[in-house]
């Protein structure tokens, strides 16, 4: 009887062993505090990477959550935000959300992959001046993953504070400049 149940729970242990894929969390990029001009789209807000290694098959990351520390508002101050992967060097947006989840998400990778993910914003036409996006520091319990993943990990801080800044009336095409911004020309 003890050789059988060790001998069960030895084979137990090494099927689990074997099938377990792990997932670690970490902050590739630090986003830099900075300006965030009214109707700007797509300004960075905060970066995280998923690696995974262990075990065989595939992972699916499902949903990313994340707090907020600033004064922002949606919809009055921030339209919309957008998850994105990026695919070497490009950008594959995943999903838009008005709300800090961004939920459905079906982003299926093999073990042995890394993921550089990013988040950005969409500023309103007509935002408060002054106001502030901050993404808090995420972790692994931000990311939701596919039964057979481990998560570990943390990110490294929060993202760099966004100031939402005016467009200065009169200021039209070419590069836009905010109000309060310290820009260069050269002439």
């Amino acid at each position: 009887m003890k050789i059988f149940v060790l001998a069960f729970l030895f084979c137990w242990k090494s099927n689990i062993a074997s099938a377990q894929v792990f997932v670690q969390f970490s902050t590739p990029t630090a986003i830099a505090a900075g300006n965030a001009c009214a109707g700007a789209q797509d300004v960075s807000i905060y970066a995280f990477r998923l690696a995974t290694f262990g075990g065989a098959g595939v992972n699916t990351l499902t949903q990313v959550a994340f707090t907020m520390s600033g004064t922002a508002t949606v919809p009055g101050d921030v339209v919309q935000y957008q998850l994105w992967r990026d695919a070497a060097g490009t950008g594959v947006l995943l999903g838009t959300s008005t709300t800090t989840t961004f939920s459905g998400l079906n982003v299926v990778y093999n073990t042995g992959t890394t993921f550089d993910f990013f988040i950005t914003a969409d500023i309103a036409a007509l935002p408060v001046q002054g106001r502030t996006i901050i993404v808090n520091n995420m972790t692994n319990a931000n990311i939701t993953m596919s039964a057979n993943a481990n998560k570990f990990g943390n990110g490294t801080g929060a993202g760099g504070t966004q100031t939402i800044r005016l467009v200065p009336a009169g200021i039209t095409g070419g590069t836009t400049i905010c109000e309060g911004a310290t820009t260069t020309l050269s002439i």
